[in-house]
């Protein structure tokens, strides 16, 4: 069920690629603010936000027309009339629902896996401190 969640992310990371003009300069991004990114996939007001694109991306790309696919695989389950969310719904009629619940068990995980690499970054940079304090002591040149 996961594998269907990958489809509307896709099309969510590509959208700004796609719509950016090709002569126009790329936007200037303000430097990565890993606290803030955690603090943003933390909140609950944006991880509803995000599973509510993720709910309507699935519905754009599961109203996609299959139907004539039947013409060419004769032996499968393919209807005239099918659409992905039909054959889906066909299989498990709880698919949407699993998707919801999967994107928003996603949304936590991803929100509680930058609070922890936020709280790292700074344990790193003072490991990386100290090995480059050994590395001078070990070769004063």
């Amino acid at each position: 069920m996961r594998n269907y969640i990958l489809l509307p992310v896709l099309a969510l990371i590509a959208t700004p690629a796609v719509a950016r003009d090709r002569d126009a300069p790329p936007p200037q991004q303000p430097p990565l603010d890993a606290r803030a990114a955690a603090n943003a996939l933390n909140n609950p007001m944006v991880q509803n936000g995000v599973v509510g694109l993720i709910d309507a991306l699935t519905d754009a790309v599961m109203e996609t027309r299959v139907g004539p696919m039947a013409a060419i695989a004769p032996n499968s389950d393919i209807r005239p009339n099918d659409t992905l969310d039909s054959m889906a719904a066909r299989r498990n009629p709880y698919y949407r629902d699993d998707i919801h619940r999967d994107a928003k068990e996603t949304m936590a995980t991803a929100g509680r896996t930058a609070r922890a690499a936020a709280a790292m970054s700074d344990e790193l940079q003072a490991t990386a401190a100290r090995v480059r304090r050994v590395l001078g002591t070990a070769n004063p040149n």
